[in-house]
């Protein structure tokens, strides 16, 4: 855009919407994503993943965005992956996270009944721990060097075993998106409502798996801006509560390969449930973070009962107690560790 300036010159200022710039713009978007999908496309999976890719969103939930650079629509397989997500949906807000996160959103067919629907939520869970594991010291440079994560129902991987200071603290959040999970669906329409995105999603087609892994290393004194559903922006500490990759690695990990990692185990659960449930729902249960009890929130009838028992394992219906017995997922809140406290 050409203007005057005081003197009467003639300058060139910068336009950022520029054709040059519009065009170099696309082009790392591109390369970015290309890096991606040539990632994916050595990923040992019998489904095929591809990735769409955009540096910045509100929300990888909001497939609009993405959907303008696909001809073909959303399609099972898709995942929808942002460098930065600035208000991303969490148990207490939307969220702002810095670079170097894996933020994506993979699109997988939805089941056809409620059962199918638990068994792929825990699925998605083991699947994201597994991938983390695999990266994370197995031992082999002996025992103090071993550092383990655990799955806590329904959708948190945290750290469970390791002579650390990070023991406990969550290193990866999940949430699923279909017509089982009408509360959260509401919910995060709800907080989006003025992006039209989720309701141009067909939820009897289509689940959507919001997933978040923390990267980065996180530094003492980090903050996290967290926007409440009432809009109230605060900041919280994230040191306190959370870890990364890094952080346990103390080493970079880049974000295609966890990608990839992730896929494969999605993979490798699909096709074990397929030949073995039981086989599965051991490695659920197994993986669930343990302490000699746990305390265990129940939500029945919309209120939210909290009580303190021994979990003993999944099964396609829900989760055993020791004294409580049986109790269905849609009646099952959460699962958190945490020693039987004696009165």
């Amino acid at each position: 855009m050409l203007v005057n300036d005081k003197k009467g010159k003639v300058n060139l200022l910068k336009n950022r919407n520029s054709p040059r710039e519009r065009e170099n713009r696309e082009k790392e978007i591109q390369s970015k994503e290309n890096l991606y999908n040539d990632s994916l496309d050595g990923a040992r999976t019998s489904k095929r993943y591809r990735a769409t890719y955009l540096p910045k969103v509100k929300s990888t939930f909001l497939v609009n965005d993405f959907l303008e650079r696909k001809v073909d629509g959303l399609e099972a397989g898709d995942i929808l992956i942002t460098d930065r997500q600035t208000s991303g949906i969490g148990n207490n807000g939307k969220w702002t996270y810095q670079e170097g996160n894996l933020t994506a959103t993979i699109v997988l067919e939805s089941p056809e009944n409620q059962i199918e629907h638990d068994t792929l939520k825990l699925a998605i869970g083991m699947a994201v721990l597994r991938a983390i594991n695999e990266l994370l010291p197995d031992g082999e440079k002996g025992a103090d060097q071993e550092i383990s994560c655990g799955y806590k129902y329904p959708n948190d991987i945290r750290v469970s075993f390791g002579k650390t200071e990070e023991v406990g603290k969550k290193l990866s959040g999940i949430t699923i998106l279909n017509n089982f999970e009408q509360k959260a669906l509401n919910t995060v329409r709800d907080a989006y409502r003025e992006d039209t995105s989720l309701f141009d999603v067909d939820f009897n087609k289509f689940t959507l798996c919001g997933i978040r892994v923390n990267i980065p290393e996180i530094f003492a004194g980090e903050q996290i801006s967290v926007t409440d559903f009432q809009g109230k922006v605060s900041e919280e500490s994230r040191r306190e509560v959370e870890t990364s990759i890094n952080t346990l690695l103390g080493e970079e990990v880049k974000i295609e390969d966890l990608l990839v990692e992730i896929a494969e185990s999605i993979d490798f659960y699909m096709l074990l449930i397929q030949n073995n449930k039981e086989m599965f729902f051991d490695a659920a249960s197994n993986s669930q973070i343990t302490d000699e009890y746990r305390s265990v929130f129940f939500s029945q009838k919309d209120s939210l009962d909290l009580y303190q028992d021994k979990f003993i394992g999944f099964d396609e219906r829900g989760a055993f107690f020791e004294s409580k017995g049986h109790i269905s997922y849609p009646d099952l809140s959460r699962i958190i560790a945490k020693p039987l406290i004696s009165a």
